[in-house]
């Protein structure tokens, strides 16, 4: 059942406007100084609340009507009403600059974005919001301690902000900090159960090496969202790290269908017909995540591998080599090139492949 909101049943003031400054409680245009005007608005508002006291919402009366009144003792003295226009001034430029912050950091500009948030909070050192964008532009500018501490600020003026919480997660995640992102999304969980925070609750969880918990994670945010691409492609990475192989390709497969264009999806499910023993499968997927991506040195890599397994040495040495272009330091792939040239009869350059290995610190 909805809360019952009383700005909004009772005074016409939708969510977004609240709370209301002084002038909205009042119904009157912002700035008004006409003492008369003032008087006549908080008369007719506190009339119209009257007509509640006997409703079935009556305990929430008396709190507006107490509202109303601290209003027009504020609004009736000309020196209190000029000291609060004042600060009115100012949170409405704070929310100026907070706006501008919004559409840089969109357009791309998160140094401008920064900047303006940083302005926007100078003007109105409690802005919730404004802390919480410049939390998003730090995030994207990868400086994640700052985006922390931005997020951090937005949660206490705001303790029931579940996306800064959700976001503190994100960050503290990216730093390395897998505890405090788990709580932080169990907290945005509380607030809010939403895929999203379930997902990335079940990543924490497997990088933190609970792969159950993760997977029992990924399964919820599914639940709610049997569209959620990245879950499925989680859960089945944890179901292979658990050596489920049939249940990682199933999630594998669903991420595909869901995602046609996820590369890493074909790689893993690739890695997971491979040692459930079908390399054909195998190959398949590795090739098609090449297409899509193809700077993926492992995919060419374990392609080779698969090859290698199938005996077909020339094709595995061609992908070795464009493995070895991609990613130079890679000495397994020198390696197994190797192997691959001395069953083909070619000692020299299986020496030489051999050679290499050693030099980036490979001892067979």
């Amino acid at each position: 059942m909805t809360e019952f909101d009383p700005y909004f049943e009772w005074l016409g003031i939708p969510s977004h406007e609240q709370p209301p400054d002084y002038y909205r409680l009042l119904g009157i245009p912002q700035f008004s100084s006409d003492p008369q005007v003032i008087s006549s608005a908080f008369d007719q508002r506190m009339a119209h609340v009257r007509t509640y006291q006997l409703g079935p919402q009556s305990d929430q009366t008396q709190t507006l009507l107490n509202e109303i009144a601290v209003a027009k003792l504020c609004l009736a003295k000309q020196g209190k009403r000029a000291l609060y226009d004042q600060s009115l001034r100012r949170q409405s430029e704070a929310t100026r600059y907070a706006n501008m912050g919004f559409c840089h950091y969109w357009s791309g500009d998160r140094d401008a974005a920064i900047t303006d948030y940083t302005e926007s909070i100078r003007l109105n050192p409690e802005y919730a919001d404004a802390y919480y964008g410049r939390g998003d532009a730090h995030y994207s500018n990868g400086d994640f301690d700052a985006a922390i501490t931005d997020y951090t600020e937005s949660i206490r003026l705001d303790p029931e902000k579940t996306m800064a919480y959700l976001q503190r997660g994100t960050a503290h995640h990216a730093s390395g900090d897998l505890d405090a992102a788990i709580t932080d999304y169990t907290e945005s969980i509380r607030l809010d159960p939403s895929p999203k925070a379930y997902a990335n609750r079940g990543a924490a969880h497997s990088k933190n090496g609970d792969r159950d918990a993760a997977i029992s994670d990924y399964t919820e945010s599914i639940r709610l969202n049997p569209e959620h691409a990245d879950a499925y492609y989680g859960r089945g990475n944890a179901h292979y790290s658990n050596g489920n192989f049939d249940e990682a390709i199933t999630d594998y497969t669903e991420s595909i269908r869901l995602d046609p264009e996820h590369a890493d999806a074909y790689y893993v499910r690739g890695s997971a017909h491979h040692a459930s023993g079908d390399r054909d499968a195998a190959i398949s997927d590795y090739t098609e995540s090449i297409r899509l991506n193809p700077e993926h040195a492992d995919a060419y890599y374990y392609r080779g591998n698969a090859h290698h397994s199938n005996g077909d040495f020339d094709a595995a040495i061609s992908d070795y080599t464009e493995s070895i272009r991609l990613n130079p330091g890679e000495a397994m792939a020198y390696t197994n090139r190797g192997v691959a040239h001395q069953r083909l009869g070619s000692p020299a350059q299986a020496d030489a492949d051999r050679q290499r290995a050693r030099e980036l610190g490979y001892e067979p």
